[in-house]
């Protein structure tokens, strides 16, 4: 076992720890050669620069310019399962 738990947050360890089994948030498939193919993830995080993102992070950064009036991001696949984020925005 790699862990047995997130320090001091017993909510966020009863999530990811289900029957001993951690839960990435990865959505994989096995074929029948047994291989595993990766379909994304159950939440709505991606990797930028090393660092996790959310897209309401990234949405609160835009919003809080005053030039922007509205913002969203959303990720796109990208081969390799790497998304890509892109924002649109509404200028004031």
């Amino acid at each position: 076992s790699a862990s047995s738990g997130y320090w001091n947050h017993p909510d966020h360890t009863r999530r990811a720890f289900v029957d001993g089994w951690f839960r990435t948030g990865d959505l994989f498939t096995r074929d029948a050669d047994g291989f595993f193919h990766h379909h994304g993830r159950v939440d709505d995080v991606f990797k930028v620069a090393g660092q996790w993102v959310t897209p309401a992070d990234v949405e609160r950064v835009l919003l809080a310019h005053p030039a922007v009036a509205e913002a969203a991001v959303v990720g796109a696949a990208e081969s390799g399962g790497l998304i890509k984020p892109f924002a649109f925005v509404v200028a004031r």
